[in-house]
């Protein structure tokens, strides 16, 4: 199996312009595709900016951060690489929104993860404006078993016990 080349876009998105985020992701994003890049991975929620605190549960703030993640998976169908990206998400009926990552490829979402940890220390105060994720799952691209994880999932130990995580990086396909 081919080894995945990963790009890590590093940017600096500002909360509530959507816009000017979009536009810088999709300038990364097409720099790594040129470089033959299979995936480029943005940060956690790179498309509205962070933190966000209560403009998490603004509907006018949530509706213009997935028309923007509408218009980056459009744009995606211009290029081969794949792109993992963060926003938030609003499923109808709840009152809090996700802390989220999307997997575009292609013009399509083909992955989301709602991040579980939810931190409520220091400056952190997602469990006030988030509601966490309940479970964890893989997807594949180019023949990879691939977990997600965003940010406190992926250090804090009760993110270990998950077992897609364990699968991820432990399963014979993924394995040299």
């Amino acid at each position: 199996m081919k080894p995945l080349k990963i790009a890590i876009a590093q940017i600096n998105p500002t909360v509530g312009d959507f816009e000017g985020n979009l536009n810088l992701m999709y300038a990364r994003a097409s720099e790594a595709d040129r470089k033959g890049a299979d995936m480029v991975v943005f940060s956690e929620l790179a498309l509205s900016g962070y933190p966000v605190w209560d403009l998490a549960n603004k509907p006018s703030f949530v509706a213009a951060g997935l028309r923007s993640l509408g218009r980056l998976q459009k744009m995606s169908a211009r290029l081969k690489l794949l792109i993992m990206t963060g926003f938030i998400d609003q499923k109808k009926g709840e009152k809090k929104s996700f802390n989220a990552l999307a997997a575009i490829h292609r013009g399509k979402i083909i992955h989301k993860q709602y991040k579980t940890l939810l931190p409520t220390y220091d400056v952190f105060l997602e469990y006030i404006f988030f509601q966490p994720g309940e479970d964890s799952r893989l997807f594949e691209f180019k023949g990879w078993k691939i977990g997600t994880s965003i940010c406190e999932d992926l250090w804090d130990d009760e993110y270990k016990e998950k077992p897609t995580h364990k699968e991820a990086l432990c399963h014979g396909k993924n394995r040299r």
